[in-house]
């Protein structure tokens, strides 16, 4: 309807999220995720696949809260430093966040309180180049 009005991707100062690394049952077993926590916006519900990404990596799944207005998205590889964190359907970005990602702003979780076999939290962290 009003399709020739809107660019996407749409960018916002509105769009912001949080990251953290998160436990969650994986067939029965705990794993560790790197959770991006999406909000700023309604996110529509649509019968197409939805991703969420930082740079060229896709999350393995996403979650969206029950009234529309959160989208968690769970990684389990390290994500690029400086990536953009973008939200779409299919092939077809929607959502440029504007706060680009950055490793720093990951909140961890106390090692001493995880199991031996999760204590591994490194992984989502690149090392530092140069």
């Amino acid at each position: 309807m009003f399709d020739n009005l809107i660019t996407y991707p749409i960018e916002s100062p509105l769009l912001k999220w949080e990251s953290k690394i998160v436990v969650r049952d994986d067939a029965g077993k705990p794993r560790l995720y790197l959770r991006l926590k999406l909000t700023g916006t309604i996110f529509p519900i649509f019968d197409t696949e939805p991703f969420v990404r930082v740079g060229d990596v896709a999350a393995r799944f996403i979650a969206f809260s029950d009234d529309g207005m959160v989208v968690n998205a769970y990684f389990e590889h390290a994500l690029p430093e400086g990536g953009v964190v973008e939200f779409g359907y299919d092939d077809q970005v929607l959502l440029r966040f504007p706060r680009r990602f950055l490793g720093l702003h990951v909140t961890r979780l106390d090692e001493a309180r995880l199991p031996r076999e999760l204590r591994h939290q490194e992984v989502f962290f690149r090392p530092e180049i140069g």
